[in-house]
């Protein structure tokens, strides 16, 4: 049987049905603004006026006039043919008080586009500071604008400044400036100052001065500022904007710490050439080239520093996995503050005789941001008198010499500085002759650029925190704090944190629209069709996108399901020739549902309305209870066109991704409910993973097309050449299919979309957000439901050990890094795969 109902799009204006797309948000955001933005200041300098002025007409006195056509004018718009208008300050004042100190004749109120849209100005940092000025760390910003908007409307601009690498991809945070509010979704680097919360009743809002400075992160090449409209009622959009300014600048003065190699005698040492005290919890070394020496390193464990007591977590403490190419330490319950002008000596951590100059420097603060540091190299012979090889000789080589004094040594080593084999009074001569001298000839080279991933990774927020002294725990025990995994995980994985985006929401017989009753056929009908609803989306704007229900399937109870309610249903597919039948998702930016929708039929244009232009990360979730009468067959559950599937093959799980199937080792558990998700989360580089009850089970690397075969439940799905759908014809399931939702993840606010949302298993994967980790704490590492150990315990009871037991441990299925409920009991925090800085970071916040 052929059926063609590709462009079935319901628009039932008369349903009561008030649910609308969900962007969700995060609940952690609120508690990660204040983190931020409460207090950190800028370390060092700020440009001043001489500084590089980068924004063009940010006043918007260039201009075609009231309303005009204003294309160019030195701002850019991907998304129309217009760019922006503006309104005159003496004819238009559609704001409560005086105008901005400074304001010329007009001012912004909206980009030239239907909400949302932008326009945009791109910067080449290059032009103002040298790429190595840049990576020195020295190179700060100053950023200012007035914003006011229509508040009876709640029109409201939103100004989006970003760094980018020379790929373009972002590093680390946004600074944002949210003319609705400072709160949830607002970030800043550097002060903020002004009063951006429009409390007054009226509608006309009054102007409100935003501001933040900082230094501009390493790596960074570019800059990019947008301005994006938001008007949630009315017809038009009033979101004001003036006086832009984005001051850059050479402040002379480091914004970060730094690290000093002797490439001679490897030698490394940390250093404090900021105008700040610094406290750090955490530092790793890095070489690619296998250019660290873990026997030359003289930790912080080894020296002692800082300690608060005997147990692991109050010292610092060496990463299980340091070699050649990674030295790693962290310092649970304390700090160690690298005051201004001052160093802390790492020994020779560096293998002279590798030499490949390629060492990364990062480093954590108290906060939980995680920086990417200075390195230097220096060249040059051992001082005389400096004994422990550090290129200074100082306090530390007259310990050295206190404590070998009488010992006989090899010549020339220890602390004989007169070379004659024994350690005496002469040595001490030596010494104090040369106290305070240090190595000349010191060049500072560029490292080599990180990729963008490490970028992605550890470019966060880089302020020094103030007044941090040493020997200060941070908690009076171990993970005192009983703080949830989710708040936690939101808190630093950052940027407007939020959960995906909900792209269809098919609830099989719970909507109330649709109030299935279990034992009666499934669907409702419409236009002589009968279908099951899909609940993500406004009517009549060409987002609800149903399923056809074909061959009669029936509603049936589903309260035994976990999370069901008393009165939930779901349907049953009876494995015959029951199916269930929609346009697909698939490759979001080509989706029925997009602005960029390409499947329409000939002469027919029926688009949507949202912006999915380059968002190509998406996910399916679904509960399903397979029959036991159908285990010895293949099944196709659910099929996303034949680029995204999941199946049953050989009585185990299988995924379809790209048009190749992967087939599991996992027995599926039949008669009983199982959470099934198939997500690709991250781009090709994360592949397509399958999970089932929040452990992976099967993965694939690489790309997918952009197919438009149906999007079917419940059997195979395939098109012919004339684009008519000729599936449901095999691999028909036998069971039940509950709670069916598709989402879409990314950001492509950039191009005047929307920040669509970053996946996070933990609270995206309803298995594991609330079954599994439901009311977990994070400092639960070894999830036997309790907060004990000191590191000294078993890693099934004590959450220390289990933590530093998983140190660096990696979950790879079929080729491809996968978090899961299996590496979270492992320190995999984060549930990114991985237990690395980053859950370190976090336990460490718990």
């Amino acid at each position: 049987m052929k059926i063609n109902i590709l462009h079935h799009i319901r628009k039932r204006f008369g349903r009561s049905l008030k649910t609308t797309r969900r962007l969700f948000k995060s609940p952690g955001s609120t508690a990660a603004a204040a983190v931020i933005a409460g207090g950190l200041m800028f370390a060092g300098s700020v440009p001043s006026s001489s500084g590089a002025e980068l924004i063009g007409n940010g006043s918007f006195e260039e201009n075609d006039g009231f309303n005009g056509n204003n294309v160019g004018f030195d701002w850019l718009n991907d998304t129309g043919p217009r760019n922006f208008n503006v309104y005159n300050y003496s004819s238009q004042v559609y704001y409560e008080g005086p105008a901005p100190a400074g304001a010329g004749d007009w001012y912004f109120h909206s980009v030239g586009v239907p909400n949302p849209g932008g326009v945009y100005q791109r910067y080449d940092l290059t032009q103002v500071a040298p790429a190595e000025t840049i990576d020195a760390g020295t190179v700060g910003f100053d950023f200012s604008a007035w914003l006011a908007g229509y508040t009876a409307q709640n029109d409201h601009p939103r100004l989006e400044l970003e760094f980018q690498d020379d790929s373009g991809t972002r590093i680390g945070r946004p600074i944002i400036f949210d003319g609705a509010e400072f709160g949830p979704d607002t970030y800043f680097i550097g002060t903020a100052s002004g009063d951006p919360v429009e409390t007054a009743a009226n509608p006309l809002a009054v102007w409100k001065n935003y501001q933040a400075t900082g230094g501009i992160f390493v790596g960074a090449r570019t800059a990019q500022l947008t301005i994006f409209q938001d008007s949630i009622s009315g017809n038009g959009n009033d979101n004001y904007v003036d006086l832009l300014s984005l001051d850059v600048a050479d402040t002379g003065v480091p914004q970060f710490l730094a690290i000093e190699v002797n490439t001679t005698t490897g030698a490394v040492k940390i250093l404090n050439q900021t105008t700040d005290d610094v406290s750090l919890n955490f530092y790793q070394l890095v070489s690619e080239g296998d250019s660290l020496s873990p026997s030359g390193w003289s930790s912080f464990h080894d020296q002692s520093l800082d300690s608060l007591g005997g147990t692991p977590e109050q010292n610092w403490t060496e990463g299980g996995g340091s070699d050649s190419s990674e030295l790693v330490e962290a310092f649970l319950l304390g700090t160690s503050s690298v005051d201004v002008g001052e160093t802390l000596d790492m020994g020779k951590a560096y293998d002279a005789s590798v030499d490949a100059r390629d060492v990364r420097f990062y480093y954590g603060l108290p906060n939980g941001s995680l920086l990417r540091g200075i390195v230097t190299y220096v060249e040059g012979g051992t001082l005389v008198g400096d004994y422990n090889q550090n290129g200074v000789v100082d306090a530390a080589d007259y310990t050295i010499w206190k404590d070998a004094f009488g010992q006989n040594v090899a010549v020339g080593s220890s602390a004989d500085g007169n070379n004659n084999g024994v350690i005496d009074a002469a040595d001490y001569t030596v010494w104090k002759d040369n106290f305070g001298n240090s190595l000349a000839n010191v060049t500072a080279e560029t490292v080599p650029e990180p990729n963008a991933a490490w970028l992605g990774l550890l470019a966060t927020v880089y302020l020094v925190v103030r007044g941090i002294r040493r020997r200060v725990p941070q908690k009076p025990t171990i993970f005192a704090n009983s703080v949830t995994m989710t708040g936690v995980l939101l808190l630093i994985l950052g940027t407007n944190a939020h959960s995906t985006t909900l792209d269809r929401d098919y609830q099989l017989g719970d909507n109330p629209d649709e109030a299935g009753i279990p034992g009666q056929p499934a669907g409702k009908p419409f236009g002589g069709l009968l279908f099951t609803f899909d609940g993500a989306g406004q009517l009549g704007n060409n987002e609800l996108h149903d399923l056809q229900v074909l061959n009669e399937p029936t509603y049936v109870a589903t309260s035994d399901r976990p999370l069901a309610s008393a009165n939930s249903v779901g349907i049953t597919l009876d494995g015959i020739n029951d199916y269930l039948l929609a346009p697909n998702l698939n490759l979001p930016s080509t989706s029925i549902a997009s602005i960029g929708y390409d499947d329409s039929p000939d002469g027919v244009n029926i688009a949507g309305p949202l912006n999915y232009n380059n968002i190509t990360d998406r996910s399916l979730a679904f509960w399903v209870k397979p029959a036991g009468s159908s285990q010895n067959r293949t099944q196709s559950i659910v099929m996303d066109s034949n680029q995204h599937g999941v199946r049953i093959v050989d009585g185990k799980w299988s995924m379809r991704y790209a048009g190749i199937d992967q087939n599991s080792d996992i027995d599926v558990a039949f008669d009983a409910w199982s959470h099934v998700m198939l997500v690709r989360p991250r781009g090709a580089e994360g592949g397509s993973i399958l999970y089932v009850d929040g452990i992976a089970v099967a993965a694939r690397p690489g790309d997918y097309g952009g197919a438009h075969e149906e999007l079917v439940v419940g059997s195979n799905t395939s098109r012919d050449e004339t684009r008519t759908f000729t599936g449901g014809t095999d691999e028909f399931f036998s069971g039940i299919i509950d709670d069916l939702t598709l989402s879409v993840i990314g950001d492509n606010s950039s191009v005047g979309g929307t920040n669509y949302g970053v996946f996070n298993l933990a609270t995206d994967n309803q298995y594991i957000a609330s079954i599994a980790l439901a009311g977990t704490s994070i400092a639960d590492v070894n999830m036997d439901g309790s907060v004990n150990g000191d590191g000294t315990g078993a890693v099934t009871s004590d959450d220390v050990s289990a933590f530093v037991a998983g140190w660096r441990h990696e979950n790879l299925v079929n080729g491809v890094r996968a978090g899961d409920l299996s590496t979270r009991s492992l320190g995999d925090l984060n549930m990114d795969g991985i237990t690395n800085l980053q859950d370190w970071t976090i336990l460490n916040v718990a």
